[in-house]
């Protein structure tokens, strides 16, 4: 046997080799993400402690809209076990905790500058793990001590991901420890740069670096790669999860990029385990749950072998999987699934073929009535041919029924786990624990929340919910029951300086959301007192070590670290531009002069309105103010605003020179989609990323109208839905909901949403709302214009010009957005098909679907049928018949026979909402309307008989004096 299949057979033995009885090392048990243990612990299970931690998760992503949850392993915080001793990571206060598996009590605690995502994976005395600043770490599992740690990335840049300030290179999967080896993945966006790491467990030094995996963009015909997931392996293959697609597969000794999976069609997610040599990956496929084989070594897909079973969970053992799907938990048995699967296919093929042989036979028996020896031979296949088909029915229902060992009805399920002969499972308010062997529910117990994780270990279970909460149940009774241990909060003391500087600064600034910088600190209380009069994220960076430590102490006792503030020991070049809507400085309020880095305090400030705060000054010497006050402004490049007095200086950062704007469908009222913006020009970067996420979106297809970004806002508009961003830091500003605000199919339809420096302006049905940009209250209302007994019209075209708002009266819409879910679904239940109107029955079959199949499909109208309904479009694709197609690049046809159109148009002023003027004429589309030189251009087709004749005679002028060509294809 050669040395690299006996090294390759011993990774994989240790891989799949039974756990000691009391640890649960790693997320899911073992490397290879089993979920089994060889601890035989007993099925009745009573609660012990619950550990609550002061904040409940924050996943990295937004929950996903219509489709399941694909890489939200983020939900809670999963435990790993070693001894008497639980570690988990808290994806809010950027810690590693350690509580006693008995009393539920904090050990000890490890911080880092960014959330810890991924549990951690304890290899013997070690502990390691990965964290969004960037960094995979390695400390005691004694003390929690740290022995090392190594930067994934090139450097310490920062980004703002989904509100919490993260490293561009954030550690996005749960490392992998085999054979003194460490695997780990960073880097979220391809073209920002994906490091893929093996590294010595002992010294944290680098064995390996695949730094090219995001160069490849050929893999984005699969879905593309962004690690993010449990990282696996086989013995010569690293599996790294990437996110909603299918995982990359690597060399496992050199790095060497081997291939992207791909399960077809829609396939993905970063749920993954090893079985042997099989990878079994893949989350959810259009709504339905999903899991894919995978041959490790050639990455052959061999589909999805429990497909009649869709899996939200799976547990495999060598002769039985068990799943847990929308209704139940199965024990499948694996040889005789495997056996069906092979038979039942053939089988149908030779139903199929038997059909039309019935069929033919059958025809033909009928002519041959006149022929007595030609039917008799008829009459005998026939019979055969009946005899075979009841038969194969038969087959195929003794070989189905085989696969299934027993079930047990149960909705709402999640995770499962393994412990000898006991099954135990978990979901939406329960936790439960099932023979293995027969099925028969043996524990059924309420829980709070919604169980994310399991683990077992010290001859305890332990459950990790949403809520942020880790239960322990164990098989001895309490005579009171189980206790509960919350981690204290406890607010410092804060001196009368420190309040009235922070209160005057926020009276100055009118700043109350966003992103405040701390430049400077001494004990952290005007962070603290910041969070508590605000709604600001905090960013403190201090640079004396023991003043960091005791601001973080501070900060974790009054539960606000990572959750609202964090420490950072680390450059001003390492944080994000644009990002602070307000700095200031505790040390300066103290009255200490401060040789402060203006360059970088300007570069982060955010342009239109951000403000530096810095007091009290009165002591400084007026050279160092000047300096400070030179700088801002020479670095700024922006207009400035600065305020000096005795106490403060007061700095404002304008729009940025050259900055542009999107304030309509095509960029602004002339419809150039362009902007005279001069700054941006590639290469780009990413700058923050966050919500809103899919779930208030309009899906894809129904060409919404596209987001506006104006005066450092963001708004967009979703399913009836109108949300507000900082456009610099991505800082929620405000949200509501307008009925009839969404506007589908605006290639022919026109945009209903255009904005100004201050205010958006929203068309709804037959009105426009004038919100402020700030805080969306409504400013104004303005109608569209209607003479007595004239017909009603909705809103169509919109832009501002100037003080002056423009409009178009446009021919009402058949149906609002929602019409075919309202029309069959009251009360949450849904309507009796004889009450349904025949009109949304109609629409249902021309949209591929049916009644019968949607009741049959879905008991109830739930949330999964609420994003079928979404997944196919059925919310917004009645919503307007005309047009009945998309342009241009599918099915193109005339104009006429699509366009959508007006007939009026119409100004107001907007400061004193008086109508200006009012135009009216025949089938104006809305798409035509411009705005250029203080004049409005639009199409109308009112056109006299001379008219007409005038125009064709010029239009065949220019094509004859070839002015004009004509397009031919």
């Amino acid at each position: 046997m050669n040395d690299s299949l006996l090294s390759g057979l011993l990774g994989l033995f240790l891989l799949t080799s039974p756990l000691a009885a009391n640890d649960w090392p790693a997320y899911r048990a073992d490397g290879h993400r089993s979920a089994v243990t060889t601890a035989n612990l007993p099925a009745k299970l009573f609660p012990h402690w619950t550990f609550q931690s002061r904040h409940a998760p924050r996943t990295a992503w937004p929950l996903p809209g219509e489709e399941v949850p694909r890489m939200h392993t983020d939900r809670a915080y999963h435990a790993v076990i070693t001894g008497t001793t639980l570690v988990f990571g808290n994806n809010v206060d950027n810690h590693v905790h350690a509580l006693d598996t008995r009393t539920g009590k904090m050990k000890w605690s490890f911080a880092t500058e960014g959330s810890v995502r991924f549990a951690p994976m304890i290899d013997g005395a070690r502990i390691y793990f990965g964290s969004d600043d960037g960094y995979v770490y390695c400390i005691g599992a004694a003390n929690g001590a740290l022995i090392w740690k190594h930067r994934m990335g090139p450097s310490g840049e920062r980004i703002i991901g989904r509100s919490r300030m993260v490293s561009v290179w954030p550690v996005r999967t749960g490392v992998l420890v085999e054979n003194g080896v460490l695997y780990a993945a960073a880097g979220v966006f391809p073209y920002e740069g994906l490091y893929i790491k093996a590294i010595d467990a002992k010294t944290g030094k680098p064995i390996w670096v695949n730094d090219t995996a995001g160069d490849q963009a050929w893999g984005m015909q699969y879905g593309g790669m962004s690690p993010q997931g449990y990282i696996v392996a086989s013995g010569d293959t690293l599996f790294v999860p990437a996110g909603r697609s299918m995982p990359a597969a690597f060399n496992k000794r050199t790095g060497k990029f081997k291939r992207f999976l791909s399960g077809g069609g829609k396939v993905g997610g970063s749920w993954a385990i090893m079985d042997g040599n099989k990878l079994y990956a893949g989350i959810g496929n259009q709504g339905t749950d999903t899991k894919i084989e995978f041959d490790a070594e050639s990455g052959r897909s061999r589909g999805d072998q429990f497909s009649r079973y869709p899996s939200i969970d799976m547990v495999l053992t060598k002769d039985i999987a068990y799943i847990a799907t929308q209704k139940a938990v199965y024990a499948i048995d694996r040889a005789a699934n495997r056996k069906a699967n092979s038979a039942v296919p053939a089988l149908d093929k030779e139903s199929a073929a038997l059909v039309k042989t019935i069929a033919a036979i059958r025809k033909r028996h009928k002519a041959a009535a006149e022929k007595p020896e030609e039917l008799k031979t008829l009459t005998a296949d026939l019979v055969k041919a009946t005899t075979r088909l009841t038969d194969i029915a038969k087959e195929k229902a003794a070989l189905n029924a085989a696969r299934v060992k027993w079930d047990a009805p149960r909705e709402g399920l999640g995770p499962m786990a393994l412990a000898g002969d006991t099954l135990f499972a978990a979901g939406k308010g329960f936790v439960i624990s099932i023979e293995a062997a027969t099925g028969k529910l043996v524990m059924d117990h309420a829980i709070k929340g919604h169980a994310i994780s399991l683990a077992i270990a010290d001859d305890r279970l332990f459950v990790s919910t949403d809520g942020g909460a880790i239960l322990c149940l164990s098989p001895r009774a309490l005579a009171v029951g189980g206790r509960t241990i919350k981690a204290p909060s406890t607010a410092g003391k804060i001196s009368a300086k420190i309040k009235a500087a922070a209160k005057s600064a926020l009276d100055l600034a009118k700043v109350d959301r966003g992103w405040c910088l701390v430049a400077g600190a001494r004990d952290g209380s005007l962070a603290e007192f910041l969070a508590a009069q605000s709604a600001l994220n905090i960013v403190v960076v201090e640079h004396d070590a023991k003043r960091v430590k005791a601001i973080c102490t501070r900060l974790m006792n009054a539960g606000l670290n990572g959750s609202r503030v964090v420490v950072w020991d680390a450059p001003y070049s390492d944080l994000p531009d644009y990002f602070a809507n307000l700095i200031v400085s505790e040390r300066a309020i103290l009255g200490e002069e401060l040789d402060l880095p203006v360059d970088q305090l300007a570069r982060v400030l955010r342009p239109s309105g951000g403000q530096l705060v810095l007091g009290s000054i009165k002591d400084w010497p007026l050279a160092s103010v000047h300096k400070i006050a030179a700088g801002l402004k020479a670095n700024a490049q922006a207009k400035t605003d600065l305020v000096l007095t005795n106490e403060r200086l007061h700095f404002t950062r304008g729009k940025l020179n050259g900055a542009g704007s999107w304030s309509g469908l095509y960029g602004n009222a002339a419809n150039t989609s362009s902007t005279p913006d001069t700054l941006v020009k590639g290469p780009l970067g990413v700058l923050w990323y966050g919500e809103p996420g899919s779930e208030d979106m309009v899906d894809r297809h129904a060409r919404a109208a596209s987001p506006l970004a104006i005066n450092g806002r963001l708004f967009m508009q979703g399913a009836e839905v109108l949300m507000a961003y900082d456009a610099y830091n991505g800082t929620f500003l405000w949200k509501r909901k307008i009925d009839g605000a969404v506007r589908v199919k605006v290639d022919v339809d026109g945009s209903n949403i255009t904005a100004t420096d201050d205010a958006l302006f929203v068309a709804a049905h037959n009105r426009v709302l004038q919100l402020d940009g700030q805080t969306g209250k409504t400013i104004r209302e303005f109608p569209v214009p209607r003479k007595a007994g004239g017909k009603a019209l909705r809103w169509g075209y919109i832009a501002v010009h100037g003080n002056i708002l423009i409009g178009t009266g446009a021919t009402p819409l058949d149906n609002d957005y929602g019409y075919l879910w309202n029309s069959i679904v009251k009360d949450d239940q849904w309507i009796p098909k004889a009450d349904v109107p025949k009109r949304a029955l109609d629409t249902l079959i021309k949209r591929r679907n049916s009644y019968e199949k949607l009741t049959a499909s879905y008991a109830t109208p739930d949330a999964r049928a609420f994003a079928y309904f979404k997944r196919a479009g059925l919310h917004w694709h009645p919503m307007n018949e005309n047009p009945p197609r998309w342009l241009p690049d599918h099915n193109p046809s005339p104009v006429n026979d699509t366009i959508m159109t007006s007939e009026k148009v119409f100004a107001y002023d907007i400061v004193t909402g008086e109508k200006l003027w009012e135009h009216e004429g025949e089938a104006i589309p809305n798409i035509s309307v411009v705005i250029g030189d203080g004049r409005i251009y639009f199409l109308k087709d009112d056109l006299n008989a001379r008219e007409d004749a005038q125009a064709k005679a010029a239009t065949e002028a220019n094509i004859s004096s070839g002015t004009f060509v004509v397009a031919r294809e």
